[in-house]
């Protein structure tokens, strides 16, 4: 079975772009295009989303607040940040469980597919 990604992400290109390399890598992508309708997405198909891949600067609902809807809901869900800021909250760096990673733009799609795999094995 194949792992499934939920991708959210405000830049609709770059998230089909993603979608489309990350589905010819072998995963299932569902997206979003801002933080609540990615959660919407989240609590509609939690129970098949492996991984979740989250903007930092989104609309409606930014990807820190994304990030702590899900831990609320499970906790153990890994989760990669993609932000283009050097600033994160005091609560996101201090995450200790190893579920989580933040993965600063531009990033190489070999980090991420990389990065994904060492979150899904753990």
């Amino acid at each position: 079975m194949r792992p499934v990604i939920l991708m959210i992400d405000d830049e609709e290109s770059l998230l089909e772009c993603m979608r489309e390399v990350l589905e010819m890598e072998g995963f299932t992508v569902l997206t979003a295009s801002d933080g609540k309708a990615g959660l919407e997405v989240y609590m509609r198909d939690k129970g098949k989303i492996d991984l979740i891949i989250c903007d930092k600067g989104l609309p409606e609902l930014d990807g820190e607040g994304v990030f702590f809807h899900v831990r609320s809901v499970n906790p153990g869900l890994p989760f990669i940040l993609a932000t283009g800021s050097i600033e994160i909250s005091d609560s996101l760096i201090n995450d200790e469980d190893g579920n989580f990673l933040i993965m600063y733009k531009p990033y190489k799609i070999a980090e991420l597919v990389k990065n994904i795999g060492l979150l899904l094995n753990q």
